[in-house]
């Protein structure tokens, strides 16, 4: 854990100010708390195992304090990774908004309940094909808002499963929210991380570029890959397909499990032929760019061209095509 500064809390906002009223369909009003004025109004207990030595060291009252309870508060600030969320820590509730009490520090995503963790992402992240089958997320990404999102786990160096739904209570019911898989450049692009630096001034991050998918796009197919039953079994391994897909039913076709099938699938391709290129460095860089920037496109740019058995052996050949503009 990382000390972020010492005694401060000179950001000057008011905790109030992005709150905002949506009208509910039914005729009925509520107040809906945008996710900064819910960070800034909502706190939470930590452990005082999660407070930097540092900082007891520094502050005898907070070392006191929290020792003697076990735990302090904390108000989330935001994220600097999927991992990593900075937050502003006091022994008292009252004193997170005393500029002379709080200290920001840089805590691990297990030391937060889940609804500490809650944040929002981009609505270029979400795959058009789940916008058509859920029209309360379309609904979210058609308005001044964002999705919510929840990140889950990291399956592999760079790839990680990040829940998203409409609502804030959804993302914590199965049936109502949906698992896709982001690489790092993407969670960088899409999601609202603070710079990883020693201050408590944030720079505000700039939105997305418009996705290419609203112009069109120019492919050139690469060479077909050969990918190997052995290599196609190790990128299956990486997927977790029982846990996404209810397997033991029957998919619909166009229903919501047909759909993250489908996603899995393409990233298990992609997975695969990642392996079976690992002796051509350029190639691989191509395909890995692909794989991360592939939403912006809004098309499939891989596919399977044939299949055949050899020496008892299953092969597949692969066809990646790459939009003109990423060569």
């Amino acid at each position: 854990m990382r000390v972020v500064s010492g005694l401060i809390d000179r950001s000057g906002v008011d905790p109030g100010a992005d709150i905002h009223a949506v009208s509910n369909k039914g005729g009925g009003k509520m107040q809906t708390l945008h996710l900064e004025a819910r960070s800034a109004l909502t706190c939470w207990p930590i452990p005082v195992e999660a407070i930097p030595a540092e900082v007891l060291d520094r502050d005898s009252v907070l070392r006191r304090s929290s020792s003697k309870a076990g735990y302090c508060f904390a108000q989330v600030i935001g994220q600097i990774d999927w991992n990593t969320y900075r937050v502003r820590i006091a022994v008292d509730t009252r004193n997170l908004h005393d500029e002379k009490r709080p200290y920001l520090v840089d805590v691990p995503a297990a030391e937060l309940p889940p609804q500490a963790r809650i944040t929002h992402i981009s609505a270029l992240a979400i795959p058009e094909v789940l916008l058509s089958e859920d029209q309360k997320l379309r609904r979210v990404v058609c308005e001044p808002y964002e999705p919510f999102a929840l990140f889950e786990r990291q399956i592999d160096w760079d790839l990680y499963c990040v829940r998203v739904a409409p609502n804030a209570y959804s993302l914590f019911d199965r049936e109502r929210s949906y698992l896709i898989h982001l690489s790092e450049a993407e969670l960088r692009e899409y999601m609202r991380f603070l710079p990883e630096q020693e201050s408590s001034e944030c720079s505000a991050v700039a939105p997305p570029a418009a996705p290419a998918s609203q112009r069109a796009v120019d492919l050139a197919p690469l060479e077909p890959v050969v990918v190997s039953e052995e290599d196609m079994q190790a990128a299956i391994e990486t997927v977790n397909f029982s846990e996404n897909i209810p397997l033991a039913k029957v998919l619909r076709h166009g229903s919501k499990p047909w759909w993250r099938l489908q996603l899995l699938i393409e990233l298990v391709l992609y997975r695969a032929i990642l392996r079976a290129v690992a002796c051509n460095k350029a190639l691989q860089e191509t395909v890995r760019r692909v794989l991360v920037l592939r939403k912006r496109f809004g098309r499939r740019l891989i596919s399977i061209r044939g299949m055949y058995e050899e020496d008892r052996h299953t092969y597949w050949s692969l066809q990646v095509y790459v939009p003109i503009s990423l060569i």
